[in-house]
């Protein structure tokens, strides 16, 4: 299960940050999704010194999604 979590949380992350790169929005919805799989991973895993991370990214993810939405 943690494999297949760090996979996926790879992936997410890799995509969103290629979506945002080309300045598709739907980057933020990706990584906005991809926090989740980051924090089962976190839960799963038992590595909760990531926790403050995730939580700044889910903070950053919800701003530019929320800015770029005004912006568009």
């Amino acid at each position: 299960m943690i494999l297949f979590l760090s996979l996926l949380a790879s992936l997410g992350t890799i995509t969103s940050m290629y979506m945002l790169a080309r300045q598709n929005r739907n980057g933020w919805v990706v990584s906005l999704f991809n926090q989740l799989v980051w924090f089962l991973l976190i839960v799963h895993s038992h590595l909760w010194g990531l926790l403050p991370l995730q939580f700044t990214m889910l903070a950053i993810a919800l701003h530019g999604w929320a800015r770029w939405g005004k912006n568009a």
